[in-house]
């Protein structure tokens, strides 16, 4: 298991071009800009297998199955990951690496925003109950009900790239209202005033609430990985 220097990022990058979401992304793990990612593999000098850790718990394999090389990457997850990989190669860590671990599967859709659709959708969003308040802050929309904290929306947000992803969540009373749609319209209406020019949306396949409030905001789906998640 050998760590990648940012001078041989050319030999790995073209596995990963189909498989992660975004230019950006790509761009983010591959050293274009300073991130938080580490990225190894089986040999340097003609690496066939890849692992990529992200600092937020994303994993990618990628490349033929190398028994000794993934048991050692595994070996070296701590806590909650999520895995990325070819089906074929998902199944192998699954039967091979994960007998005596706590894990599930599942998929991960990935969004960017139709802006033609959002502004126009956004007419149709109800008004905000008059007991609420948004608070408008370049990095987050705070949701407030009677003076309280319910919410909010952040954008993990690329200055270098400006690119955006969006996060949102609210007080479980507060759902189900039509509300969440407004706190991130205000989020997207700001940052498209900045000429940010890529919004994402990332969530869990089963994330149903997540997938209709990303739909209703206008995104439109690029993907949905398999991915097995190790608790």
């Amino acid at each position: 298991m050998y760590l990648l220097q940012k001078d041989f990022y050319a030999k790995v990058r073209p596995m990963f071009e189909k498989m992660l979401d975004y230019e950006t992304t790509i761009r983010w793990v591959f050293g274009d800009i300073d991130a938080p990612c580490q990225t190894y593999v089986d040999g340097l000098t003609n690496p066939e297998t890849c692992f990529i850790e992200m600092i937020w718990g994303f994993c990618y394999f990628k490349g033929k199955y190398n028994e000794q090389f993934i048991n050692s990457c595994l070996d070296s997850i701590l806590g909650f990951h999520a895995i990325f990989a070819d089906n074929k190669l998902l199944n192998e860590i699954e039967n091979n690496f994960l007998t005596n671990r706590n894990y599930k599967r599942g998929t991960r859709r990935s969004y960017i925003l139709n802006v033609e659709k959002f502004l126009r959708n956004k007419f149709s969003f109800i008004e905000l109950p008059g007991n609420y308040e948004l608070i408008l802050k370049p990095e987050e929309v705070i949701l407030m009900y009677n003076g309280k904290r319910a919410g909010h929306c952040n954008g993990a947000y690329n200055e270098t790239l400006t690119e955006i992803n969006i996060d949102v969540f609210l007080e479980e009373e507060h759902r189900n209202k039509g509300i969440g749609s407004l706190v991130c319209a205000k989020l997207i209406d700001y940052h498209l005033s900045q000429n940010h020019d890529e919004i994402t949306w990332g969530c869990d396949g089963h994330n149903f609430p997540s997938i209709r409030c990303a739909e209703k905001l206008g995104f439109d789906l690029i993907c949905e990985n398999e991915m097995i998640i190790i608790q």
